[in-house]
């Protein structure tokens, strides 16, 4: 069977969609991992956070703005498919292309010619424009990823994604004249759309100081 990087067999080698219920098959879709139940615990303390990081001054604004993250935080679809992705790069070990063509995984191995100017490890990502960051040893790995860094940058971003999807959704429902939102009254209902529009727009002000916080020009 295949091995992953990580040197831990694939348990997901032989999986065909078409053999579970509703695309053809008789398996049950309950049988595969649950994707939100694997980062669980990289999610717990969201709410509180991003709470923390829409709160203004204006005591109307900071309400509206927050009510999606307090209240009607759906199912932070988003956040988990950046934490997932940050789980599943961390498993796997970054190559570099030496000039002889040979792959590399020296964090040190930092190309002179102009066609081949690429890096394993953190170099790698902050040769290409991403955030100057430190981990041990150079290279995220599963072992030192959690608390780092790296791994605080990735949270952010799935907390600024989440802010950019809530504002385009407290928009969207202005436009729509829509009453209602993941099971509740929409923000412009229970405030005004003046209200409504502002808490939006601030919303997309906040995500793009935290994105550029980043410091990744690729992002």
């Amino acid at each position: 069977g295949a091995v992953l990087k990580s040197e831990e067999p694939d348990s997901l080698e032989s999986l065909k969609l078409v053999n579970y219920e509703g695309l053809g098959g008789k398996q049950k879709i309950s049988g595969l991992p649950d994707p939100f139940k694997m980062v669980e615990k990289e999610l717990q303390p969201f709410s509180d956070s991003i709470k923390e990081l829409v709160s203004s001054d204006q005591p109307i604004l900071s309400m509206a703005a927050k009510h999606f993250f307090e209240k009607r935080h759906g199912k932070r679809f988003r956040p988990t498919i950046v934490q997932l992705m940050a789980k599943a790069v961390a498993a796997a070990t970054p190559e570099s292309i030496s000039q002889e063509g040979e792959e590399s995984h020296s964090n040190g191995d930092i190309m002179n010619g102009s066609d081949f100017e690429k890096a394993g490890g953190v170099s790698g990502w902050q040769w290409s424009g991403a955030s100057s960051v430190e981990v041990e040893g150079g290279v995220v790995t599963p072992e030192n990823h959690q608390g780092s860094d790296v791994w605080r940058r990735q949270a952010q971003l799935g907390q600024i994604v989440e802010m950019i999807h809530v504002a385009s959704l407290i928009h969207d429902d202005v436009l729509d004249e829509a009453d209602t939102r993941r099971g509740g009254e929409a923000v412009h209902k229970l405030y005004s759309n003046k209200v409504a529009v502002l808490a939006g727009d601030y919303l997309l002000a906040r995500a793009s100081v935290l994105l550029a916080r980043l410091e990744n020009t690729a992002v």
